[in-house]
C-alpha cells in the first residue's frame, strides 16, 4: 500500500486548483516535454529550451486532441466526460496506479491533491475546454468510441479463451469478422495503447496473451500440435462478454464446486468463489485436477476424508467442462481427436502422501479410486 501511494505521491503535482495547462506543463521535465511533443507529431521543435516548449506545447495540445482520443474507448470517454463537464473534476479511485499513469501522459489532464484527496483535473483554459466538448459532443466521436471499445473488448476475449494467439492467428481472427482495412492502422494503436491502460494483454515476440499467461511458447507449442483442430468457433457475442473487466465464465460446474466448497470446506461464498476461481485459472492453463488438488489443499481444510473426496469428484467434471488455453478454447469434453495433448514436463505427477513421482498403474492420488492412467493421468 506505502509503494502505491508513493507512485501516487510521484505523479501528483503541486498545483492548486485551477491551474493553466502552461502551469502543470511547467512542471514537466525538458524530456517530458519533448516526449510530449512527439506524441502530438509536433515537429521542428526539437532544439528547443525548456520555456519555449511549454509555451508550444500550451498552444499547441488544444489544437490536436482529435488524433490522441482516436484511439480511446468509452471507459476512458467517460471519465473525460467527467472532467468536462464537471468542475473539470474526477475522483481517481476506481483507476488503478498505470491508468494514472496513462492520464497523466496525456499532457492535459493531471493528478492533484486536495484537502487529502487524489483526484484527476483538467487545466482551466478555454481553449482546451471547448475544443474537447465539441469533441464529445459531436455524434461521430460516439461510433468512434463504441468501435474501439468492441475492438478491446473482443481481444480480450479472445485471448481470455486462447490464451495466446500468434500474430498471424490474432490477426486473422481480427480481419475475418472485426476490423475492415481501412481502420486498421487505428486498430493496431487502439489495442496497443489498452495494453498499457487495461493490463489485461500483452503483446511479445510470440504474439498476443493473456496477462496471466506465463510461457507463451509452451501454449503455442501445445496448440501446434492439434493441427487438424480449429479454434473454438465462440460467437462475437461470448467473446464480447469475455471481454468485460473482471469477467469470471460461472459455468454450472463453476457453481457446483463453489456451493461444495462452502458446504465442505465451511468457507464464505466469497472465500468459495475465489478458490474456484483460481482452479477455473488453472485448469485453463493446462493445470491437471491432482495439481489443483494440491494447491487448493494448502488453504483450504477439507471437514473430512469424504468432503475431500466429493469436492475432488467434482474437479474432474469441472477440469473436464473448462474451456482451456492448450486446446484451442476448447474444454476437455469437447475434443473428438484422437490425439491427446502432450502434457508438459511440468505436469509429472508427485503422490501428496508418498512424495513419490507416481506411476501409470498407480492409483490416483486425487483419491478417486481409479488408476492414475485412467483418471488424472488420462
Amino acid at each position: 500500500m506505502d509503494q502505491i501511494q508513493n507512485l501516487v505521491d510521484e505523479l501528483t503535482i503541486n498545483l492548486s486548483l485551477p491551474f493553466t495547462l502552461k502551469d502543470a506543463l511547467s512542471f514537466k521535465t525538458k524530456e517530458d516535454l519533448h516526449t510530449l511533443r512527439k506524441n502530438y507529431g509536433i515537429e521542428n521543435a526539437s532544439s528547443l529550451n525548456k520555456g519555449p516548449l511549454v509555451d508550444l506545447l500550451a498552444e499547441e495540445i488544444p489544437k490536436r486532441l482529435e488524433d490522441l482520443l482516436l484511439t480511446w474507448d468509452e471507459h476512458r470517454m467517460k471519465i473525460l466526460k467527467g472532467l468536462v463537464f464537471h468542475n473539470g473534476q474526477a475522483s481517481t479511485e476506481t483507476l488503478e496506479i498505470h491508468q494514472l499513469y496513462f492520464f497523466q501522459a496525456t499532457g492535459f489532464i493531471y493528478l492533484v491533491s486536495e484537502e487529502g484527496q487524489n483526484k484527476l483535473a483538467l487545466p482551466s483554459d478555454p481553449k482546451l475546454t471547448e475544443a474537447l466538448k465539441d469533441i464529445l459532443m459531436d455524434p461521430t466521436w460516439s461510433s468512434i468510441t463504441k468501435q474501439n471499445t468492441e475492438w478491446i473488448k473482443v481481444t480480450h476475449g479472445m485471448l481470455y479463451y486462447y490464451g495466446t494467439l500468434s500474430d498471424d492467428q490474432f490477426f486473422h481472427m481480427i480481419e475475418e469478422e472485426l476490423v475492415e482495412m481501412k481502420d486498421f492502422r487505428r486498430f493496431l494503436y487502439t489495442i496497443k495503447e489498452a495494453e498499457l491502460y487495461y493490463k489485461s494483454h500483452y503483446h511479445d515476440e510470440h504474439g498476443f496473451s493473456h496477462y496471466e499467461v506465463m510461457q507463451p511458447k509452451m501454449i503455442l507449442e501445445q496448440q501446434e500440435m492439434r493441427p487438424s483442430q480449429n479454434f473454438y468457433p465462440f460467437t462475437k457475442k461470448e467473446l464480447l462478454r469475455a471481454g468485460e473487466e473482471g469477467y469470471v465464465e460461472r459455468t454450472a460446474s463453476f457453481k457446483k464446486v463453489s456451493a461444495l466448497l462452502r458446504k465442505e470446506c465451511s468457507l464464505s461464498q466469497k472465500e468459495a468463489d475465489l478458490h474456484t476461481i483460481e482452479c477455473q485459472s488453472m485448469f485453463k492453463q493446462g493445470y491437471m485436477p491432482n495439481e489443483v488438488v494440491r494447491v487448493m489443499s494448502e488453504d483450504v481444510v477439507f471437514e473430512s476424508m469424504d468432503s475431500a473426496k466429493i469436492v475432488i469428484n467434482e474437479l474432474m467434471h469441472f477440469y473436464n467442462n473448462t474451456k482451456q488455453w492448450f486446446l484451442k478454447g476448447y474444454a476437455p469434453h469437447e475434443i473428438t481427436s484422437d490425439k491427446p495433448t502432450v502434457a508438459p514436463s511440468r505436469n509429472n505427477v508427485v503422490s501428496f502422501d508418498t512424495g513419490k513421482k507416481v506411476g501409470r498403474n498407480d492409483p490416483c492420488p486425487c483419491g478417486s479410486g481409479k488408476k492414475y492412467k485412467k483418471c488424472c493421468g488420462n
